[in-house]
């Protein structure tokens, strides 16, 4: 029997400085000599950890113990305890580990640098660290290349090297029963494909007790001996390490219970490239989760007709991101009541309550498939959405109820047809209020903010209802009714941007603000309209009122200021058509000459009151202001167009325009 320098221990123990090390039978107290060096000059019962964490002799030298045969190795605290065998506090570095010596053959050289003399196959070993080396002879003579011979050690008992499976199911089925505290290594979740590392884990085996509760067998596991293998993260979810089938069609498997095992952690969640299908909803339980992906490539594929997130009520105000990710439906089973995220909102009847804090950046919806809607959001507080994209969805967003502080911002995207709709609705964004709720007090949005963003084939762009709501350098593109509807509140602003018809669809109105009724309501400013082609039904550009089509709703305060009409000839009936409205500001608007169809008008407002049309530039097109209401004032001044009264009634300041007639 040899003496062997200790192994699969740590070099250095800086933490454990001025503890000691001993070595014993294995599973006793019975202890076992060490020796200073392989001479076997100096034998020693134990050996201390000096200050920089290194194992020394009685005289300070560095050194490394050897010991004879297999053995335990124990570091104490005190060498009291040392002394004492007392191994109840101490830590335990080795489980059985068996000599080097008694497995390496005789051609093996143990030592602190490599061998000079060497042939093909010779092994060394470095005395420092225990690691293993073969001599392999190539065409540049030679080289030291690493291995990992196994020394003999217990790799069950031992907790301080994992134990290796292949996959999940090969360590769930094991047999073997592992010491609490160890770890077990998987190198794939499936091992499906060869060299598939996909969902490769750690794990910690501990007691049930410990673990406190029953594995859910997605990431957490029971094994053998009434143990439970822990996955270890991070603090995030690799959502492979659950299971979750990234192979797409290839692979029909459906991943929404690995998904919702996941979300039910609490915990956020990274969706690694690959397409996942999800055949049933996923809830959103807790306001832990947040969920990322590597960008387009993370697909979720819904073979669903309803939502695949769903948001019920949840109150923390915390900011939760779900980012970089598409969605698609190669099924075609989305298109039409199918929603990607639906925020339930407060039940019908029930006392009003926030869903709060989610943001949704680099999210692609469509391209795959068509879908009903993205976001249907009811009674939410903070809601983010930036930097995302559609392609064939009927309604994109739906905002509906005490939806408070919502902020959309860059989102594209393009409809195929004006024909599919969701909940009755083919829309950009569609507002609406609510009042079923347990105090039946109507609830409408609130400070909802709509920016740089484009909205292309959809029958309407966008319906605008509630308290200071803003659109803001949008484009409205190949619209079929109306780009912009006003449907009630105050404070609303439409600024910037671009409107424009699809050119082959009959009745277009570009902004249509029928129903406003307090000062300031409506602010239409420095907006580009635009049409693509002459066609015989009516186009205007910006229509308050009514229109003269029953019923005759009497809209107040809208200001039109500085917006600019473009499009082919003759292709506009008006620009700008103002009917029953009072307190209407009509300023600083340019319509391009030629424009403006036979018998249709720049401007038209009949039946107004309160009206100030000024400094607009109309290229010599008419401006048309008749029957205004009884006692009206109004002013008419500094335009660039031929003007037309007639039937005025009230005050009326009409002068310096480039032509005047009654």
């Amino acid at each position: 029997m040899a003496y062997s320098p200790i192994a699969f221990t740590a070099a250095n123990y800086r933490d454990y400085k001025f503890n000691w090390i001993k070595a014993y039978e294995p599973g006793t107290t019975t202890p076992k000599v060490m020796a200073t060096d392989s001479s076997l000059g100096t034998l020693i019962a134990k050996a201390e950890v000096n200050v920089d964490g290194f194992i020394v002799s009685s005289g300070g030298a560095l050194i490394i113990p050897f010991i004879e045969g297999s053995y335990d190795l124990y570091m104490f605290k005190k060498e009291s305890e040392a002394d004492d065998n007392d191994t109840s506090s101490a830590v335990r570095l080795a489980d059985n580990i068996k000599g080097a010596a008694d497995l390496i053959s005789r051609d093996t050289t143990i030592s602190e640098t490599p061998p000079l003399i060497k042939s093909d196959g010779d092994r060394w070993i470095r005395c420092s660290d225990m690691k293993g080396f073969v001599w392999y002879i190539d065409e540049d003579g030679g080289q030291w290349v690493q291995e990992r011979p196994s020394y003999g050690i217990d790799t069950v008992q031992n907790t301080t090297i994992p134990y290796v499976f292949n996959t999940v199911e090969a360590m769930t089925s094991s047999l073997i029963s592992f010491p609490n505290g160890k770890v077990l290594q998987t190198k794939s979740y499936r091992g499906a494909t060869v060299g598939d590392v996909s969902g490769a884990g750690l794990y910690k085996v501990m007691t049930l007790a410990d673990f406190g509760g029953v594995p859910d067998g997605f990431g957490d596991h029971a094994i053998a001996g009434d143990f439970v293998a822990k996955l270890i993260n991070d603090g995030e979810i690799n959502i492979l390490q659950y299971g979750a089938d990234n192979a797409g069609t290839t692979d029909p498997q459906d991943a929404s219970l690995v998904f919702q095992a996941a979300i039910d952690k609490g915990l956020p969640i990274y969706v690694p490239k690959g397409q996942y299908r999800i055949l049933s909803k996923l809830s959103i339980t807790s306001e832990g989760t947040i969920l990322r992906g590597d960008g387009p490539a993370t697909q979720f594929d819904c073979i669903m007709t309803d939502a695949l997130f769903q948001f019920p009520t949840l109150s923390g105000r915390s900011v939760k991101e779900f980012k970089n990710f598409s969605v698609i439906s190669t099924a075609g089973t989305m298109s039409a009541s199918g929603v990607v995220f639906l925020f339930d909102g407060t039940g019908t009847g029930g006392a009003l309550s926030y869903t709060s804090g989610y943001k949704f950046t680099n999210i692609e919806v469509g391209g795959g498939g068509e879908f009903g809607c993205v976001w249907d959001v009811t009674d939410t507080f903070r809601l983010t959405i930036k930097d995302c994209g559609y392609t064939s969805v009927s309604n994109p967003v739906r905002i509906r109820g005490s939806v408070v502080q919502c902020t959309i911002d860059n989102l594209t995207g393009n409809n195929t047809d004006y024909i599919r709709n969701y909940k009755a609705q083919n829309c950009g964004v569609f507002m609406e209020a609510r009042s079923d709720y347990l105090d039946a007090a109507q609830r409408v949005p609130e400070n909802v903010k709509v920016t740089n963003s484009g909205f292309v084939k959809h029958r309407r762009g966008m319906q605008s209802v509630g308290l200071a709501i803003t659109s803001e350098n949008n484009d409205f593109d190949f619209i079929r009714d109306f780009a912009w509807v006003y449907g009630g509140g105050n404070g609303h602003n439409i600024t910037g941007g671009y409107i424009a018809p699809s050119g082959s669809e009959s009745n277009f109105i570009g902004v249509l603000v029928d129903k406003a009724q307090n000062l300031d309501s409506v602010n239409v400013r420095d907006i580009i309209f635009n049409t693509y082609e002459v066609v015989g039904a009516s186009q205007i550009g910006i229509q308050v009122g009514s229109g003269g089509v029953s019923p005759f709703n009497e809209v107040a305060g809208v200001n039109i200021i500085g917006n600019r009409f473009y499009g082919r000839a003759l292709s506009w009936n008006r620009a700008i058509e103002c009917d029953r409205s009072r307190i209407i500001t009509v300023s600083e608007n340019a319509v391009t000459g030629g424009i403006i169809k036979a018998g249709g008008f720049a401007i038209n407002a009949t039946n107004s009151k309160n009206l100030t049309c000024n400094s607009n530039a109309c290229n010599a097109q008419t401006i048309n202001i008749t029957a205004p209401l009884a006692n009206s004032v109004g002013t008419v001044n500094n335009n660039d167009a031929n003007i037309i009264t007639a039937f005025i009634a009230g005050t009326f300041d009409i002068s310096r325009n480039r032509n005047e007639a009654s």
